[in-house]
């Protein structure tokens, strides 16, 4: 590999110089190949090294490494395709180079290909796009983590100035600040990383670039749109209201009457409803098929329909119909423009708590439906298309206040005074006297050697003897104080016996040792009797 500037002979008959200058080198196959550079020396010498690896990587059958893979998106377009022509490089592989626009309408063909539906194309196209304009990338080496984290972040806090369609009474369009919420800088972020993610997929780049970024956890407080459930009285009072409403567009007011009340009895979503067919419904058992191109989740699903009224109204909906038609045709795009003004003839709140009642708060009414009558998470799950349970259990749960007083109504009153049973002090309502005896039947159930027998003897004979002494001088106290007026003796039964105070077999070690007296005769000083200070 060597570095030249070749010589002509121009039209004066004199020798000359290019000005650029030419990379001379071998390839895989040993043929050898002149590659133009630059007019600069240093800038053409930079292809030298980069382009050795390359030719190393090609023989060995291997994808080029992650700095050499950079260095190709960066080459001029007359450099890719000499490289391409000489089969160093792929033809996927120069087209990772291209402008991002291209890539993105490849992109968008690919995603609709895939049986996704046309508005996931447009709106996952128009995000990664969105974020790929506001981050100054135009070619796949100009994309990068960094500015595409700072400039999520500064949406989130900032936000931006947008112009509105609407235009305000002098004619002048509408600005407003609009912010993102951290659930929708989620679906920005993921648009940009299933973008890279097939750039990588079809070779165009080698390696992806946002995969170092990760989404940001989304609690339920962070949640910009924030949906109420309606109450059976709301609900009532709406359908009976746009009964007898006027026609919205195409739609009569049976029309939309029908239509919420098959929302509320489904759960489905509005997309789900808008492109359910005939064929979709099965008249016999009262059920719908989500077919799973048409489910967010993309897996099919079976929803029964939870109201033998409303599926009788669905049949005469779709009498004259044929399978391939659509159930509930004339939905406008801006539903929630036909539900709001529904919901402020009937009279019912569409915002109460910053929480709205648009359509897909149907969906979050109809679990709560389910859980109240006692339709377990699993089922509830399956109905709703859910990918997990904690989605049904928190995020689509709801708990009224009517609900926790009636269940306050079965919390038991707290018992009086006179309702308890006074007992003797003891332990787990037993008496003294039972917890002395259980004690005693424990101690003369341990199993002593045999050498121990006669000691333990012994001291049974001794407690008996202190016993029978304690309560001669406590009969003797109380005769001298009841004849000076006083009587100090306590009651029966109001005080625990001391079981293992007075005597003991050993000294306890782990306490360290006890001073201790002995009895005057021979058989008690075989074993220390503890005295016991009265309290004050």
């Amino acid at each position: 590999m060597r570095l030249y500037r070749e010589h002509y002979t121009n039209k004066n008959g004199k020798r000359k110089k290019t000005q650029k200058f030419y990379v001379d080198f071998s390839d895989h196959f040993g043929r050898r190949h002149r590659l133009p550079g630059f007019a600069e020396k240093r800038a053409t010498e930079a292809l030298m090294t980069p382009l050795s690896n390359l030719v190393s990587f090609r023989a060995a059958g291997m994808e080029p490494a992650a700095d050499t893979q950079n260095w190709i998106d960066r080459l001029p377009e007359r450099i890719r395709r000499s490289l391409v022509s000489w089969d160093l490089l792929t033809v996927q592989r120069e087209a990772g180079a291209r402008l991002l626009i291209n890539h993105l309408n490849d992109w968008q063909e690919n995603i609709a290909a895939d049986e996704k539906t046309l508005k996931h194309a447009k709106q996952s196209r128009y995000r990664a796009e969105k974020v790929i304009k506001s981050c100054g990338f135009k070619t796949i080496a100009d994309i990068d983590a960094h500015k595409v984290k700072t400039y999520l972040k500064r949406m989130r806090d900032e936000g931006e100035v947008v112009i509105l369609k609407q235009k305000d009474k002098d004619g002048n369009p509408v600005k407003r600040l609009r912010k993102m919420s951290k659930s929708t800088s989620n679906h920005y972020l993921r648009a940009a990383k299933m973008f890279t993610k097939w750039l990588m997929k079809e070779q165009r780049v080698g390696s992806d670039p946002l995969d170092c970024l990760e989404m940001i956890e989304v609690f339920e407080k962070d949640l910009k749109k924030k949906r109420r459930v309606l109450t059976d009285g709301e609900c009532a009072k709406l359908l009976e209201s746009t009964m007898l409403a006027e026609r919205y567009q195409s739609l009569s007011g049976m029309d939309r009457a029908l239509l919420y009340e098959f929302a509320l009895v489904t759960g489905m979503r509005k997309t789900e409803i808008m492109t359910l067919e005939v064929q979709d419904v099965n008249i016999f058992n009262n059920t719908v098929m989500v077919r799973d191109y048409k489910a967010k989740n993309k897996q099919a699903r079976t929803v029964p329909i939870m109201s033998d009224l409303v599926a009788e109204k669905v049949k005469a909906q779709i009498e004259h119909k044929t399978p391939r038609a659509i159930v509930f045709p004339g939905i406008p795009d801006k539903l929630v423009d036909m539900l709001k003004e529904d919901l402020k003839k009937a009279g019912v709140q569409y915002t109460i708590d910053d929480k709205d009642a648009d359509f897909h708060a149907f969906r979050k009414t109809a679990n709560v439906r389910m859980r109240r009558a006692g339709i377990p998470v699993p089922l509830r799950q399956a109905i709703l298309g859910h990918k997990t349970a904690e989605m049904t259990e928190k995020t689509y749960e709801h708990v009224s206040l009517d609900e926790m007083i009636e269940a306050a109504k079965n919390v038991p009153e707290i018992p009086m005074r006179d309702q308890v049973e006074t007992q003797a002090t003891g332990t787990d309502g037993q008496s003294v006297n039972a917890i002395a005896e259980n004690h005693s039947a424990i101690y003369s159930a341990i199993a002593m050697p045999e050498h121990c027998n006669s000691l333990h003897q012994s001291a049974k004979q001794t407690e008996q003897s202190t016993k029978e002494k304690n309560c001669d001088t406590i009969t003797k106290t109380a005769i001298l104080t009841q004849n000076q007026g006083e009587n100090l003796t306590r009651p029966a039964g109001l005080e625990p016996a001391t079981f293992g105070f007075e005597v003991r077999d050993s000294v306890q070690l782990s306490y360290g040792r006890k001073k201790c007296s002995y009895n005057g005769s021979k058989d008690s000083r075989s074993r220390a009797i503890f005295h016991l200070k009265p309290l004050a």
